[in-house]
């Protein structure tokens, strides 16, 4: 399975061919149109699984789409107002949880950005912990930026951590929360001001199973969209990398603080 989140910086229907490229099971598409729009772009759209939450008025949002099987649904508890926080239900060859996020700007400061994503997580606590549930998406937040007198990146990422959930990026590249080297936004495109905001925690269980976590080269995406794809690859079917996962789990215990 594999799972890529972009922000596509809108008018997706001009850029869905690159996305379609990267052959994802499950996409995860900030910025997005309404369905209508890439409908009325092509047709074919009104065929494909897709699910789609976000702002008539302004024309963006965040959409999950799927192919190789699989089937979408928001779930009934999806609560509107955490923008945006989508709570949707994937079955097909792996069936899971998935929690799509775009987190937005809001008129209350503790509500902006991060604040939204730890909306979402505690709104959705039981969605979450129903079963085997992915938070993916642009949470426009990074450790690094924490303050104080505000909601924080670390209080979702503890929050999801509580929930068994993973930062699949950090684990993989053996790096910590806010120093990444590896950046998914560059502010105005340039090069020299990016900034890691794009995020996928899986369950801890799914480790053993992941086969490879890439972010989009600056200069394949510029050209599109001030951000690049995260994409993560899931392999349940082969067999799991025992020695492997014993070095991560020895890893892990070196990145814990003392």
């Amino acid at each position: 399975m594999r799972i890529v989140t972009w922000n596509c910086q809108g008018g997706f229907r001009h850029k869905a061919d690159k996305v379609a490229a990267l052959q994802p099971d499950i996409a995860i598409i900030q910025e997005c149109e309404a369905p209508e729009r890439l409908q009325a772009h092509d047709a074919g759209w009104s065929q494909r699984p897709l699910c789609w939450h976000g702002d008539n008025t302004r024309g963006k949002g965040v959409a999950v789409l799927a192919s190789s099987g699989y089937q979408l649904a928001i779930d009934p508890i999806h609560n509107p107002s955490i923008k945006y926080v989508v709570p949707i239900v994937v079955a097909g060859p792996s069936s899971f949880n998935l929690l799509a996020v775009w987190t937005k700007e809001d008129d209350e400061k503790k509500a902006m950005y991060i604040g939204q994503a730890l909306a979402g997580v505690n709104a959705y606590a039981s969605f979450i912990s129903g079963g085997p549930t992915v938070v993916v998406g642009d949470f426009n937040s990074n450790l690094m930026w924490d303050k104080p007198d505000n909601h924080r990146h670390a209080d979702v990422v503890a929050a999801l951590e509580g929930h068994g959930l993973v930062s699949i990026y950090h684990h993989w590249f053996r790096e910590r929360q806010g120093a990444e080297t590896r950046n998914t936004f560059y502010m105005y495109r340039k090069p020299d001001r990016g900034f890691h905001i794009d995020y996928c925690f899986i369950p801890r269980s799914w480790l053993p199973h992941v086969r490879s976590v890439r972010v989009g080269a600056h200069e394949a995406w510029s050209g599109l969209s001030d951000h690049s794809p995260l994409i993560v690859d899931i392999d349940f079917d082969g067999p799991v990398n025992s020695v492997r996962q014993r070095i991560l789990q020895w890893q892990d215990q070196l990145m814990k603080p003392a």
